[in-house]
């Protein structure tokens, strides 16, 4: 069962790739970061603010909080991204 720590939001410094939807954080922009703990391995993971709205909207759909990079378009839900597909 893994874990997350140390949540917070950081000013992006240089581009950073969101771990939602696999865009650009650009330098300056604000994202919120933390660690996934699984085991011995500790996962960082930075995305959007508008993308962290996204997965508290998505929360209750999750069997696990695990995710595929890029699955997602910038600040949806899978279901929201799949919705403008069709």
């Amino acid at each position: 069962m893994s874990t997350t720590v140390g949540y917070e939001q950081r000013k992006a410094l240089k581009p950073h790739t969101c771990d939602w939807c696999a865009t650009h954080i650009i330098a300056g922009e604000t994202y919120q970061r933390w660690m996934w703990i699984d085991g011995r391995d500790a996962i960082p993971t930075k995305v959007h603010l508008d993308c962290l709205a996204a997965i508290d909207r998505e929360r209750g759909n999750f069997v696990d909080d695990e995710w595929t990079p890029g699955e997602r378009k910038r600040g949806m839900t899978m279901d929201e991204t799949e919705a403008q597909r069709d």
